[in-house]
């Protein structure tokens, strides 16, 4: 969508909170596996002037950075601007940073389940470490690719398919990350067609779910994620329910266009939607991601938007 500007302000703001941050991250980088040190380096999220503030956030999330360094270098791609100064010197710390921590248990995409190891956490690492080894050549970085998918492959897999977390029999719509965006599986390979017809026959109704447990909000189905679903099926040329996804997120809008996070559509746990308003409030609407994926879904069906 040509919005570069945009997207570089954005870079520059991370590399600056990044580097802000280093010597927590070089003193976890350092700690033994299991140290406190390891989860404090980087917070899940930061106020704009890149504060560390102290709340009880679930912020230990390394899904998040894993993806940052992705779209980072995917940006110095397609602006053919190689990463210099404060960029290179971020990208490779956070690099160095997911080589160190893969392993320990974190919150997962959901910020739920700190205490676990996720597959699809894995596979946002797996996709940064692919992607900065081949960018600057970097050994450290593909040793610890090769060690995250050995990980993904063998403990993140029960019966034939991925899984929720490591030694569980679930699965959970966040594995669609493996094969979109970060294609660290093939599409077309077994092991993820068999993992999303799982998702689809225990978790698709009109719209897609995260998990059979779920009772954020009721445990609805999420814009995002069907977004996500309609992004697979685009690129294995199952465009008719693609576009079906595309719909269903449209008519998910308000009367100002705005998507919501969530819709109570044949929620898993009706009950609880009461109690998550009266926490926090009503559905976020709008949500920025979910708006980001009906673009990106629009933008693989060739459709206009706008």
């Amino acid at each position: 969508f040509a919005e570069r500007d945009a997207a570089a302000r954005f870079h520059r703001w991370v590399e600056c909170v990044v580097l802000e941050n280093r010597a927590a991250i070089e003193e976890a980088i350092a700690a033994p596996p299991g140290s406190p040190r390891r989860a404090g380096a980087l917070r899940a999220r930061y106020p704009l002037d890149g504060a560390h503030v102290a709340d009880d956030w679930p912020n230990f999330q390394l899904d998040g950075i894993a993806t940052w360094l992705v779209v980072r270098l995917d940006h110095a791609r397609r602006t053919g601007c190689a990463l210099e100064g404060d960029a290179a010197r971020a990208a490779a710390l956070v690099a160095r940073y997911l080589a160190a921590a893969w392993d320990e248990p974190n919150f997962d995409a959901w910020e739920e389940a700190g205490d676990r190891r996720h597959p699809s956490t894995w596979g946002c690492i797996l996709a940064a470490l692919t992607a900065y080894g081949a960018a600057t050549g970097s050994e450290a970085a593909r040793g610890g690719a090769v060690a995250v998918r050995e990980a993904l492959l063998s403990r993140g897999v029960r019966d034939g398919t991925f899984t929720k977390h490591e030694g569980v029999d679930e699965v959970d719509a966040n594995l669609l990350f493996l094969a979109v965006p970060h294609a660290i599986v093939p599409l077309d390979g077994s092991l993820f067609r068999r993992t999303l017809a799982r998702i689809e026959s225990e978790l698709l109704d009109e719209g897609l779910h995260r998990y059979r447990r779920d009772t954020f909000y009721g445990g609805g189905a999420w814009v995002v994620l069907t977004g996500l679903l309609g992004w697979c099926y685009a690129r294995l040329e199952r465009r008719t329910e693609a576009r079906r996804c595309l719909e269903w997120m449209a008519a998910q809008a308000d009367a100002e266009g705005n998507l919501p996070e969530q819709v109570p559509t044949k929620a898993y746990a009706p009950a609880m939607l009461p109690v998550w308003e009266q926490r926090w409030g009503p559905v976020a609407t709008p949500l920025l991601w979910s708006h980001a994926m009906y673009l990106i879904l629009a933008n693989e069906l060739g459709e206009r938007v706008g």
